[in-house]
């Protein structure tokens, strides 16, 4: 049997978790699905009116961590 994919999803804010998980579920149930949320992402965000130099290295950093975990796409 082949290894499932592992698919880590970067999450801004908690609401967002359940319905792509959802979806997952019903759209392909074979990738096994990650969770990593910092919801000071959005917080952040609404204060700074633009994605700041400083935001998108967060998303690098994060993409990274999800690389090391063994990610075959990030979303």
């Amino acid at each position: 049997m082949s290894k499932k994919p592992r698919v880590v999803l970067l999450h801004g804010t908690p609401v967002a978790v359940e319905p792509i998980q959802r979806a997952f579920a019903t759209r392909w149930p074979e990738a096994e699905t990650v969770n990593l949320l910092d919801d000071s992402l959005s917080v952040d965000r609404a204060k700074d009116h633009e994605l700041t130099p400083r935001m998108f290295e967060r998303f690098v950093e994060l993409g990274l961590y999800a690389h090391r975990i063994g990610a075959d796409a990030i979303l």
